[in-house]
């Protein structure tokens, strides 16, 4: 496992459920591809991407390395 973290504003509640959604994005000038990538990426290479927590203090996404073929 991988704990990638920063103390940048917590993802809202409300939106958290949307962040790996292809398109959506909270910017102007987003295009809402970047977490989406990501997540499609390390599935490929048989892996999990995961948003664990976001508060005040941190936002801490998790990537979980799988047992691959072969």
């Amino acid at each position: 496992k991988v704990i990638i973290s920063n103390n940048g504003k917590p993802i809202p509640e409300e939106i958290q459920q949307r962040i790996f959604e292809e398109g959506f994005t909270t910017k102007s000038t987003g295009s809402g591809l970047g977490l989406v990538i990501c997540k499609k990426t390390l599935e490929e290479q048989f892996a999990k991407l995961e948003l664990k927590k976001t508060d005040e203090k941190s936002t801490e996404f998790q990537i979980t390395l799988l047992k691959g073929e072969g």
